[in-house]
């Protein structure tokens, strides 16, 4: 696989956990751009993120007594700048519990249709 460039990490994405289906209308997704991310709803969800050749790794900042990162992995082959979904591996260290919670989805790539909008 190709190393994944910044501009086809940059936007606006859903994650899914597990069996989660997709609701593009859903107000909830992370914005990544520059090295940082942040969720749509949540402002205390930020972090950052590292490119790692045909991956990345979204780490968020520390709350309380809990640490969570996401790995995300391309489902293709990387040969352009338009990845829309990536295989993410979340994990959670809570500091009370001895081992790590581990959760298995997707980012999926928010696509917004501007002539949808209303204005």
């Amino acid at each position: 696989m190709a190393a994944i460039q910044e501009a086809a990490l940059q936007g606006e994405w859903f994650y899914l956990v597990e069996n989660e289906l997709l609701d593009r209308g859903n107000q909830e997704f992370f914005i990544l751009r520059d090295g940082r991310v942040q969720s749509s709803i949540a402002p205390e969800l930020v972090g950052e993120y590292e490119i790692t050749g045909d991956g990345a790794v979204l780490t968020f900042d520390q709350r309380g007594r809990s640490k969570r990162t996401i790995a995300l992995c391309p489902t293709i082959a990387v040969s352009n700048d338009s990845i829309d979904i990536f295989h993410a591996d979340e994990t959670c260290q809570i500091e009370a519990l001895d081992e790590p919670t581990n959760f298995y989805g997707a980012f999926i790539r928010r696509n917004v249709d501007p002539s949808a909008s209303t204005t």
